[in-house]
């Protein structure tokens, strides 16, 4: 948003319709909305869980071919007591033969110590129910994680939480890459990337842009030629990083959280740019500053932390 990109949030893609030399895309607000309709020069399908629907629209051929279905991981979180049991190491085991890596124990730049994820293939219809933690999957969670590091079994987790990627199945056994990118006219289908779709995220974007040549990307002058010779720590980092009479006044003290660090993420381009639809939520300052992230669960700090999400139509003050 600060470069100058519009985003839109909240929006639903209905229909995609390739031309000769732009792409019309039909969305709705989520909200209920009434359609409307964008023109692009083209567009990039990384919907994810949702993006073989999409795909239906344009290359039939290839979404006959696969489905994608959402792979539930369940996670606990453990407090910095527990993770002397483990010290500084991720313990990883020897990966299984069907699904990925198994349960790994590791330590958090936040002090604590995270157990996962299982691997539950669900059916492609049950997106919605990805994200919810089950009794059955963190007991299978705690029990491999007290195998790998016995000690663990004197502490209780304080936290659990459970997310989903996006798993691609080819209808043919033979024909099975780990992921696709490709190219259908003048939309770009980029599906099942996994785990390593985070480091992978930079090639796989200069592989779209210059080798499949269908973006025209235009260098800005503000935009930072250079890495800064500092780095620039995320609020929560910065906040571990300050002296302590710069942490004196907290808005979360079981995180470090000052009325700073929450400023400084309302204010972000993101949030304060007339071109983005993003706003502000508890959740998105739990994300950025890990507020109301620590054991206490939220209690004495989830109303002050609220108090800093300003009203639609305010504008945000700078840290």
């Amino acid at each position: 948003a600060h470069e100058g990109t519009r985003v839109l949030c909240g929006v639903m893609v209905e229909d995609v319709r390739p031309a000769e030399d732009r792409v019309r895309l039909a969305v709705r607000q989520r909200t209920g909305s009434r359609p409307r309709e964008l023109e692009a020069s083209c567009v990039v399908n990384a919907a994810g869980l949702y993006g073989a629907g999409l795909l239906k629209q344009y290359d039939s051929e290839l979404a006959g071919s696969l489905e994608i279905n959402p792979r539930r991981g369940q996670f606990l979180v453990y407090s910095a007591d527990a993770r002397r049991c483990v010290g500084p190491s991720i313990v990883l085991p020897v990966p299984c033969p069907t699904l990925g890596k198994g349960v790994l124990l590791t330590p958090t730049v936040f002090g604590g110590l995270l157990a996962g994820p299982t691997a539950e293939d669900l059916a492609p219809g049950d997106a919605d129910q990805s994200r919810t933690a089950t009794r059955d999957g963190l007991a299978r969670v705690r029990e491999t994680a007290e195998r790998w590091a016995p000690p663990l079994a004197r502490h209780d987790p304080i936290w659990q939480f459970a997310g989903s990627r996006a798993n691609l199945r080819f209808h043919d056994p033979s024909a099975m890459p780990d992921f696709v990118v490709r190219r259908t006219g003048r939309v770009v289908t980029i599906a099942g990337i996994r785990s390593t779709g985070l480091s992978a995220a930079p090639g796989i974007a200069e592989y779209v842009a210059q080798d499949l040549g269908v973006l025209e990307l235009v260098s800005r002058h503000t935009a930072v030629p250079t890495r800064p010779t500092e780095p620039r720590w995320p609020p929560w980092v910065a906040a571990r990083r300050a002296t302590a009479a710069e942490r004196t006044e907290s808005i979360c003290a079981c995180e470090g959280v000052s009325p700073s660090d929450l400023r400084a993420v309302v204010a972000s381009p993101l949030y304060s740019s007339p071109r983005s639809t993003a706003r502000p939520s508890l959740a998105s300052l739990k994300r950025r500053t890990r507020v109301t992230a620590g054991p206490c669960k939220e209690k004495p700090c989830r109303d002050t932390a609220l108090t800093f999400i300003p009203e639609p139509g305010a504008t945000a003050r700078s840290p």
